[in-house]
């Protein structure tokens, strides 16, 4: 269970860093960069059965990720533990 977990964390954080990357110049970066990160995490969790999360859901947990110097990393924990939540 915790090398899953750590995949999970790893592939989140490596998403969110190639959605930053791709930031300039895109006027909705912000609402995209959410979209992205929930599809994957939608993906992940219809992969093991579980229904898909709304946007609202997702946007509660990035909240409490806002303000962090470590924003990311706590995003992409964020992210494995909404793929991981037990329903």
């Amino acid at each position: 269970m915790h090398n899953e977990r750590m995949r999970l964390r790893d592939r989140f954080h490596a998403l969110f860093d190639e959605e930053a990357k791709r930031r300039e110049g895109r006027e909705d970066w912000v609402k995209e960069e959410a979209e992205a990160m929930l599809t994957s995490v939608n993906t992940a969790r219809l992969n093991r059965g579980k229904q898909p999360l709304t946007l609202e859901r997702y946007e509660l947990m990035e909240g409490c990720c806002m303000g962090h110097s470590d924003y990311h990393s706590k995003l992409a924990l964020g992210c494995m533990e909404l793929v991981l939540d037990r329903d």
